[in-house]
């Protein structure tokens, strides 16, 4: 069985460098690759147990999103996965339902479970009633931040890559559009909105209708209808379930009606020039608040850390 001193001699560092970055510290970036390729060629495996017993560290983090049956979520999970399971944090996943309540409850359970950490993306709740479930538990955000800046978070620039999209669309002849838009109880719904109406004013333009959207396949369905009904001739759908909804109603007008996609995951080679969809660099965020996170487990009273990556 390799022992850490293998790995600190396979990586070239310190059997301490090792040893702290596998309890969490954050090193330069060059040894962390290192390590983690080290341990990787190495099959290390460490003793959990012992592990817990001599740091006071449960080695779990939890990641609680609004609906695991969300493509979003799933691939944001994949990155907090790969970026804490190389440094020997099991990971377990939760599901609030875009439930407030619910979700203070499952935070409330990692911390009596002993969560080192957790990652979350919020349902809408107040920053405070999660403050209060968490504890001294740290927490990193992603995707939507809350009421007050309490927590470290991580983001795309929402608005602008709406803006880029619809004005792309406008400057290639679109001049009826129509937004299928998330809820308005989430941050980046009501971003990704700003910049829909942003574009449009600029081009002297009105949207058709706004109508609402539940970040679901139906909820797509249910708001390209409307859209036809009004006489669109492009539709911008806030995100991957409402972009799959609304290419999949099965109505004639829709052949003509192109559809901008925000997050319209791996549609495109399906959907071919009706669809011009915007991905967001999800396991990218996923290892980005993985990062934050550990930075906060090694050092509680740092300052907050707000990152938002280009699209």
């Amino acid at each position: 069985m390799p022992t850490i001193k293998d790995v600190a001699r396979e990586a070239g560092v310190s059997v301490g460098t090792v040893s702290r970055y596998l309890n969490g510290a954050v090193l330069k970036e060059q040894n962390q690759r290192r390590i983690d390729a080290a341990v990787a060629r190495l099959g290390y495996r460490r003793n959990a147990l012992a592990r817990s017993m001599k740091t006071g560290r449960s080695m779990l983090v939890g990641v609680i999103v609004p609906a695991l049956s969300n493509m979003f979520s799933m691939r944001v999970i994949e990155g907090v996965e790969h970026a804490l399971e190389g440094r020997g944090f099991s990971v377990l996943v939760a599901d609030s339902g875009g439930d407030a309540v619910r979700e203070r409850e499952k935070v409330a359970l990692l911390r009596e479970r002993m969560a080192d950490g957790l990652v979350l993306m919020p349902s809408g709740g107040a920053a405070r009633a999660i403050l209060r479930a968490a504890g001294k538990m740290p927490v990193a955000l992603i995707d939507r931040e809350m009421d007050e800046r309490c927590f470290d978070s991580v983001l795309v620039k929402n608005e602008a890559g709406a803006y880029r999209m619809v004005r792309a669309a406008i400057a290639d002849g679109a001049r009826r559009l129509g937004m299928i838009a998330g809820p308005e109880t989430v941050q980046t719904a009501r971003e990704r909105r700003a910049g829909f109406l942003r574009a449009l004013a600029e081009c002297r333009l009105a949207p058709v209708t706004i109508v609402p959207g539940d970040y679901t396949v139906e909820g797509g369905k249910a708001g390209m209808s409307a859209l036809l009904d009004a006489g669109v001739d492009a539709v911008f759908a806030a995100n991957h379930e409402l972009t799959v909804g609304a290419l999949s109603l099965r109505d004639p007008r829709a052949a003509n009606v192109r559809v901008l996609g925000f997050d319209g995951m791996e549609l495109g080679d399906l959907c071919g020039e009706r669809l011009t969809s915007l991905n967001q660099p999800m396991e990218e965020m996923g290892r980005a608040a993985a990062g934050l996170l550990l930075a906060r487990i090694e050092r509680p009273d740092a300052p907050i850390q707000s990152l938002r990556l280009p699209l």
